[in-house]
């Protein structure tokens, strides 16, 4: 396993911590190195599920 792919493994690319009733969660956040997909693409392709399931409301 190359340093990279290690990396992957073991430490996440970022970190996001949240409480919910008194409980904190940690949630690794891992990203592609090779996606060409931006977070807007991303974003957009959630939403616009969403609006076809009509979970919007």
């Amino acid at each position: 396993m190359n340093e990279n792919e290690n990396k992957a493994v073991n430490e996440p690319d970022g970190t996001l911590t949240m409480k919910i009733d008194g409980t904190n969660y940690v949630i690794g956040l891992y990203f592609s190195k090779t996606s060409k997909e931006t977070m807007k693409d991303k974003i957009e392709q959630l939403i616009l599920g969403d609006i076809q399931m009509e979970k919007f409301l």
